[in-house]
């Protein structure tokens, strides 16, 4: 079955009125003003959505203290540290979360296909 659209066409010309008013021609009065917005209750401008909200909070900066050494680094890798720093204590969870993250940024991938070179024998 073939769809049939129906297209619009422009009026003739002798068909549009004095004042203008016709097909996609508005009255004068209700037209937008130049520089008015056609959607003047929309969304506010310098509101922000979630994703935007969360990635500006993790790009902030701290203070950390390293030794004697105050370096200032982002709360995301502020965050990772501290993962990796309770893993390397022994807590389950933190390295449950390390592995997932790991595995989620191909740090896996490397070391499965140096695996496989290794046991690869010399004749194949």
């Amino acid at each position: 079955m073939i769809a049939m659209t129906r297209r619009l066409s422009a009026p003739e010309p002798g068909s549009m009125s004095k004042s203008g008013v016709g097909y996609r021609r508005p009255p004068i009065a209700t037209r937008f003003k130049p520089g008015q917005s056609g959607n003047p209750k929309g969304r506010a401008g310098g509101s922000v959505n979630l994703q935007t909200m969360f990635n500006k909070i993790l790009n902030e900066r701290v203070s950390v203290r390293e030794g004697s050494r105050l370096r200032k680094i982002s709360k995301a890798e502020a965050i990772l540290r501290g993962i990796i720093v309770n893993a390397m204590k022994g807590d389950p969870r933190a390295i449950v979360t390390m592995f997932k993250i790991a595995e989620q940024t191909g740090q896996f991938k490397e070391a499965v296909q140096e695996i496989i070179v290794r046991w690869k024998e010399p004749g194949e």
